[in-house]
């Protein structure tokens, strides 16, 4: 057998806009405590006669084994800021995506409307940490792991066959590489069972869901050989009605997904594991949900002219979504189809459309004689999508945009790694990677305004990044109780785009000094950096202006071609443990980080004669302070009460940069500097906290369970400018069931008061109107309302 993980040495209102609403907080986190608080009266109720009865749940909290620091440590003892979330745990609180794992993790958020694209789905979602926005799609500040190899974007939602997720916060390139800026999120699959297993899951609620998975795992060759095959699909209608005149779609939001998954582990020899991991995922969805604020709702005026100011609600929104494909639909997407323009993947009707396989190879070999452990770790990633939109969002037929945009993602990574004897005082592990992307993108548009039409089209832009690094690990315990680590990469980022192309070199060190204060309570300090590739401006960005507009443009912003990469100090602090007896866990850090170099997107007008010229490109002009603290817990007061809890102040103060949309809105200079204000599509304040009862019922020789979910997230400003921020989001959870031998049967109730509330806000401009001379509008992503379901499991052969 391969080695265990070392034994270290013991130590709302009817309107779309409303003030800040304190009582509105207060009232809404009150109710969702109260149904808490009742979910757990209710249980000890039903035992308090018969305590002794219980299920068999230790009170002690069992422990974690991750691998961040790529070898196997204990949680509580990895002197690093991460969120684990085991399968158990993802299966109490009924995750079945990324996304439900974002709601309880402190300081992870999710937005799908960073771009500006006006839509709010699946084919750009973006995860953030700490608070650290991508400035660009196709440079995210985090990056998704599967086994050790990095994921396209977007190419991964569900959360199949999982062992557990490992969310690192703070820069993670020293072992994880490009692309960590601000954290990581590593996948780790499950090994196949080594008895015969067949499992079969079944879920059906309201609104209409439909989700079915079916697991077949196993000895294929006795221990030698093991394998498992899933396949899952899920179909849930739209949640939210949709409210356009014209329509296919009755209801918005609509998705659906199937998985299948393959996985084999062989261990010829005690000493050698090869596991292979196959993964093929297929999208298909409607049109998004995502609701146009129009410019007659706004509030306040500035010179420029109207805007909103204060809290935007999601009570009593209106969703349009004009999807019927009429002939002009139609013959624009032949049109898009036909060789010569460029496109990727075309889709025939409104909605999007994705197919994305991956594919990865780890092997795993300790010699004895050498006493260290050999590991390499292969993947290949495949995705294309295309997706196509009314890009207006407006009720209205006599003038639709249409706006189609196409990906094409293929990634390969390779890393060989060893680790030494993780038992001495010194210990190390030393590796190299190699990674290559390319990234094609291209878009199509068509105005069909009263019976004319006009068709543009973008062909595929092609981006490719090749990355070389080699890394090291050195831990030496300078006493019982203080270990420092020494880590860090050298890694050489070649990108290329436009028939350009530039290679940067840079350092990347972690330091860490760890203190047992005693042997349960251990602290750590880190310091860190973190940098993320820089793109390419076009050489032809400000070919139109004016000789005097340019230099204008370039005094205000600066200008150049390529774009240097954005660099992140991080300082941090934490403390991790168990106390009570072991009754409870805890992690808990504090950062502070400088942001600088960040990149910003510049979009300035110039009127030039008779024209409106418009001057696009990205410019290395922001810094940012970010200060935060999170806390991440569990406490296991008895046998039969499980309580889990997470928290997060993520604050992000700007100190240098400009936001040119912000001077549109409200008439000031276009190099206004926001200073003091927080960065936009950011929540400060985070909270999560579950309770879980378990119990018997003797006369059934059945287990039963119910938990409760309490989720807060404060809303988020829609830019920099600081003006107007969504709503908070307070949503409970709840469940309950029965386990009987091999079945399960669970009822479940999520969004149990059925908030309304925006995920996330970003400016637009009133289309149909032809208003482009400045933001005037906002799109936001909606939430799905309550739904009720059942889930059904069973398993054969455990």
């Amino acid at each position: 057998m391969l080695p265990p993980p070392p034994k270290r040495r013991q130590r709302r209102t009817a309107s779309y806009l409303e003030g800040d609403g304190i009582m509105r907080i207060k009232g809404s986190l009150l109710a969702g405590v109260s149904a808490v608080a009742f979910t757990l009266g209710v249980a000890s109720e039903g035992l308090a006669a018969g305590q002794d009865k219980t299920a068999d749940k230790a009170s002690e909290i069992t422990e974690v084994v991750v691998t961040a620091r790529g070898r196997k440590e204990k949680l509580l003892e990895t002197p690093v800021a991460i969120s684990a979330m085991s399968a158990e745990k993802i299966e109490q609180i009924g995750a079945t995506s990324l996304t439900d794992i974002a709601r309880y993790t402190p300081g992870m958020t999710e937005n799908a409307t960073i771009t500006g694209s006006g839509r709010n789905d699946r084919s750009f979602s973006q995860f953030i940490l700490r608070g650290i926005v991508p400035s660009d799609i196709d440079i995210p500040t985090t990056t998704t792991f599967v086994d050790g190899a990095p994921l396209a974007l977007g190419a991964v939602d569900g959360i199949d066959d999982l062992e557990r997720i490992e969310t690192l916060k703070g820069p993670q390139a020293a072992y994880f590489g490009r692309q960590t800026f601000g954290g990581a999120i590593s996948l780790v699959t499950k090994d196949p069972a080594s008895t015969p297993m067949l499992t079969v899951n079944g879920v059906l609620g309201d609104p209409t869901q439909t989700e079915g998975r079916v697991t077949l795992e196993g000895p294929i060759l006795g221990e030698k050989l093991t394998g498992r095959v899933s396949y899952r699909y899920s179909s849930q209608d739209g949640a939210y009605d949709n409210d356009a005149t014209w329509k296919t779609h009755e209801r918005v939001g609509d998705r659906k997904t199937q998985n299948v998954n393959l996985t084999l582990v062989a261990q010829p020899t005690d000493s050698l594991k090869v596991k292979f991991t196959g993964m093929y995922r297929r999208d298909h969805d409607g049109p998004s949900a995502q609701v146009y604020i129009a410019p007659s709702k706004s509030n306040c005026v500035f010179p420029a002219g109207r805007w909103f100011c204060g809290t935007v609600s999601a009570s009593d929104v209106k969703l349009y979504a004009n999807d019927v494909v009429t002939p002009s639909v139609k013959a624009f997407i032949q049109q898009a189809k036909a060789p010569g323009s460029g496109q990727i993947k075309v889709v025939d009707e409104f909605g999007l459309q994705r197919d994305a396989y991956h594919g990865g190879l780890n092997a795993e070999y300790y010699s004895p004689s050498l006493n260290l452990t050999f590991s390499s770790i292969t993947g290949v990633d495949y995705q294309e999508f295309g997706q196509l939109q009314d890009l207006d969002n407006q009720d209205s037929q006599s003038t639709n945009w249409l706006f189609e945009v196409s990906k094409r993602n293929r990634n390969f990574f390779q890393e060989f790694r060893i680790v030494s004897d993780q038992e001495k005082a010194f210990r190390w592990l030393v590796g190299a990677s190699y990674a290559w992307q390319r990234v094609d993108s291209a878009t199509a548009s068509s105005l069909l305004s009263f019976g004319s039409t006009s068709n543009s089209f973008a062909p595929a832009y092609a981006a490719t990044s090749e990355t070389k690094g080699v890394y090291a690990g050195l831990t030496y315990d300078v006493t019982q109780k203080l270990t420092l680590n020494l880590e860090g990469r050298y890694q050489a980022d070649t990108q290329t785009a436009n028939g350009l192309s530039k290679t940067y070199n840079n350092f990347l060190p972690r330091a860490i000094a760890q203190y047992h204060f005693t042997d349960k309570v251990m602290g750590y300090a880190t310091y860190s950096i973190g940098v993320n590739p820089g793109p390419f401006n076009s050489p032809a960005a400000l070919s139109q202006l004016t000789d005097a507009n340019r230099a204008d443009f370039i005094s205000r912003y600066g200008f150049q071609v390529e774009v240097k990469p954005e660099h992140l100090e991080n300082f941090e602090a934490g403390v991790k443990g168990t106390f009570l007896d072991g009754k409870l866990s805890l992690a808990a850090d504090v950062y502070h980080d400088v942001w600088t170099d960040q990149i910003n997107q510049v979009n300035q007008f110039y009127q030039q004669g008779a024209n409106l010229v418009s001057a696009f490109a990205k410019v290395n002009n922001g810094k940012v302070l970010l200060n935060g603290v999170e806390v991440d817990g569990n406490f296991r007061p008895t046998r039969n009460v499980d309580i889990s809890f997470a928290g997060a102040i993520n604050d992000t103060n700007i100190r240098e940069g400009t936001c040119v949309t912000c001077g549109q809105i409200t008439g000031q200079a276009a190099n206004t500097v926001y200073r003091g204000n927080e960065l936009g599509n950011v929540s400060k304040y985070q909270g999560a906290l579950g309770v879980s009862y378990y119990g018997m019922l003797p006369a059934w020789s059945a287990d039963w369970f119910a938990r409760a979910d309490l989720n807060y997230k404060s809303g988020s400003y829609a830019t920099a400018d600081n003006l107007v921020k969504t709503d908070e989001q307070t949503t409970v959870d709840v469940r309950a069931g029965v386990n009987k031998g091999p079945l399960m049967v669970e009822g479940y109730v999520r969004n149990l008061f059925d908030e309304k509330y925006f995920t996330n806000a970003a400016i637009f401009y009133d289309i149909v109107a032809f208003d482009f001379a400045r933001p005037n509008a906002l799109i936001a992503g909606i939430a799905p309302g309550r739904s009720v379901g059942v889930r059904l499991k069973y398993v054969w052969g455990r």
